[in-house]
């Protein structure tokens, strides 16, 4: 598993076998009345009674009930179906850009939500963008899948414009069932990124954003007389850095920070600010749990 180890170390990777997606939500779910092995990633939580049927299983029988009423109930347990868990991946050439760069980092962030999701034996599908849709990585499942999504990932290059709205469209056709989506993304697309996710409202999707940016974007060092160049459409401008217009810079950033997570407030997304600097596994372990991503 050479590949997968290269985005997520060993190390991490058994301290990952204990956490799990969370929902905010409650999916659909299948009524049981006999109880199977329980599974990491299933869960099996009290949904209603009904009478006993004689040939059933005498293990979910409430005996308490029985003392009460001199009758013989059934439990009966809501059992979650598969989880799908969907990853949007944002692999325009600004998403190569920054020290270290952010691609690379999403690539890692990725791996280790689907390494949570597939021992968890929910189903992960990846679609990367850029201007073009490139091959996704169909609905695969399995802990055993890991290596082949890893190396999925692996081959991935920054490079292209970003185009969400006709990433965004595409995967939207290709969706399977109902669950959660990642978008991992810089966001710097002219025409929008979160507003391209609106019409997952009307499905049942829980979505959350990584808004994923380089510690030189948020905060450059650099000083003097430059001329920046836009990687995505050649375009340049001419800037002399100072003091003050670090300071304003800044200030533009936090604005754009505040104001993708008020659009994701909005529609009821969750928003994660991230930073390419950040080591993954206190991401994972700590803020991801902390806000209620994974438990």
């Amino acid at each position: 598993m050479s590949a997968a180890r290269l985005l997520v170390p060993p190390d991490l990777m058994r301290k990952l076998d204990e956490l799990e997606i969370r929902t905010r939500r409650s999916f659909a779910g299948r009524i049981r009345g006999e109880q199977r092995s329980v599974k990491k990633g299933h869960s099996l939580e009290f949904a209603d009674y009904r009478s006993y049927i004689q040939g059933d299983d005498l293990r979910f029988i409430d005996w308490k009930i029985f003392a009460r009423l001199d009758r013989l109930f059934l439990k009966l347990f809501m059992e979650e179906e598969d989880l799908f868990v969907y990853i949007l991946l944002d692999t325009s050439h600004s998403m190569g850009m920054g020290e270290p760069a952010k691609l690379p980092y999403a690539k890692q962030l990725a791996a280790a939500l689907s390494y949570i999701a597939l021992s968890g034996t929910h189903r992960v599908a990846i679609q990367p963008y850029a201007a073009d849709v490139l091959a996704p990585l169909p609905p695969t499942r399995g802990k055993g899948q890991f290596a082949g999504v890893s190396a999925f990932l692996e081959r991935l290059e920054a490079e292209g414009q970003t185009d969400s709205r006709t990433g965004i469209a595409h995967f939207r056709r290709r969706l399977r069932g109902s669950g959660v989506v990642f978008l991992i993304s810089d966001l710097l697309d002219r025409n929008g990124t979160v507003e391209a996710l609106k019409p997952l409202l009307a499905g049942r999707y829980e979505v959350c954003v990584f808004h994923l940016l380089a510690p030189d974007e948020e905060e450059p060092q650099w000083e003097g007389d430059w001329r920046l160049v836009d990687v995505e459409d050649g375009g340049t401008v001419g800037v002399s850095m100072s003091a003050r217009l670090r300071e304003a810079y800044g200030k533009a950033v936090r604005q754009f920070r505040g104001e993708q997570r008020d659009v994701c407030g909005r529609y009821g997304f969750n928003y994660l600010p991230i930073r390419s600097d950040l080591p993954l596994e206190s991401l994972v372990l700590h803020s991801l749990r902390a806000r209620g991503v994974l438990k």
